[in-house]
């Protein structure tokens, strides 16, 4: 079957949502590692980092039919233009849902923003983007290896220190918006019918893109 072009655009838009998100994760946790390494805490490493684990085990290593691996997958044997830079994420063995093997998440997630990083770039031409992912990766990682590197008994204690927790961040917001604004434009290119039909029925989902693909596939509007 023919790769249909609308399915490719969503699953390239949900790569830059993805990548966006990923990038926003980074920088908090870099926020998180300035506050240990300026304690001299090791310690801190597990919960600065919690929410890209979380992160990466829903939405990557997600069991869903549409998880971003799912995707990659399906944009890999959709081009082989895509396939040459997806294949790093693809060839490393994955990790069951839930998993806590901490390190291995850990590299997973650098090299799928790595990857997501390389299709912007070469796809959207969004070398910014691209750029200011590398960046972040670039300098978290440094951070732990810093973090990591700390003895236990350099650490700092101040008895009026009390455990920061990671900043929350405003990710879900801003991937809502990212995902209403695809909706709108896969939406502006179907008849008044079923856009206004498909719209409603994907209003109170959880996933929107996943819906509004059932939708199209439903309604036989992609191949």
């Amino acid at each position: 079957m023919v790769h249909d072009p609308l399915m490719e655009a969503l699953e390239l838009e949900t790569v830059k949502v993805a990548l966006r998100s990923a990038i926003a994760l980074c920088r908090e946790a870099s926020i998180g590692a300035d506050e240990a390494l300026k304690w001299n805490d090791s310690s801190r490493v597990m919960p600065m980092m919690r929410p890209i684990y979380t992160w990466f085990n829903e939405n990557y290593t997600s069991t869903s039919g549409y998880s971003l691996r799912v995707r990659l997958v399906s944009l890999a044997k959709s081009n082989k233009k895509y396939e040459q830079v997806i294949k790093p994420i693809l060839d490393v063995p994955e990790l069951p849902r839930d998993s806590d093997n901490r390190v291995g998440i850990e590299s997973r997630f650098f090299t799928l923003i790595e990857v997501l990083s390389e299709l912007v770039k070469r796809f959207f031409n969004d070398a910014q983007l691209a750029s200011s992912a590398m960046g972040a990766v670039t300098g978290l990682r440094e951070k732990l290896r810093k973090l990591r590197s700390i003895r236990h008994d350099d650490i700092g204690v101040d008895p009026r220190r009390i455990e920061p927790e990671v900043k929350k961040t405003n990710i879900i917001s801003q991937q809502n918006s990212q995902v209403e604004v695809l909706v709108n434009q896969v939406l502006s290119g179907l008849s008044p019918k079923d856009a206004g039909e498909i719209r409603q029925a994907i209003a109170k989902t959880d996933n929107k893109i996943a819906a509004l693909q059932r939708e199209l596939q439903r309604r036989n509007l992609v191949a």
